[in-house]
């Protein structure tokens, strides 16, 4: 049983994707890499007053945004990852894993 692996629904708020240049004297030098993200509205009551969160979910690989639109409902199932950046900061992101429309259900073949 893996117990970093969470799920949450939302409505899709935004997609943005980040650009960075490769490293001077690289093999990467004059490239561009695209970071594809989601943002996700979430919303949720506390002692009676709604919040409205917009969480970040950075796209793992094989997860395709394309056949989702900002206003879709969806599910995210994410897993949350952190690294050491320096002695005095760490990093935590949650990592999308897979999307599916919200109101979509799974079935499975009768064998």
């Amino acid at each position: 049983m893996n117990n970093n692996i969470f799920k949450i629904e939302g409505v899709i708020y935004l997609k943005p994707v980040r650009t960075a240049n490769g490293k001077k004297g690289t093999k990467n030098e004059g490239k561009v890499f695209e970071f594809p993200s989601i943002i996700l509205e979430v919303r949720r009551t506390h002692k009676g007053t709604d919040y409205i969160e917009l969480p970040e979910f950075e796209l793992g690989r094989g997860v395709h945004i394309d056949d989702f639109e900002v206003g879709d409902k969806v599910e995210i199932t994410f897993a949350l990852a952190g690294k050491k950046i320096s002695d005095t900061f760490h990093k935590t992101t949650a990592k999308a894993l897979y999307i599916k429309h919200a109101d979509v259900r799974g079935t499975t073949q009768e064998t």
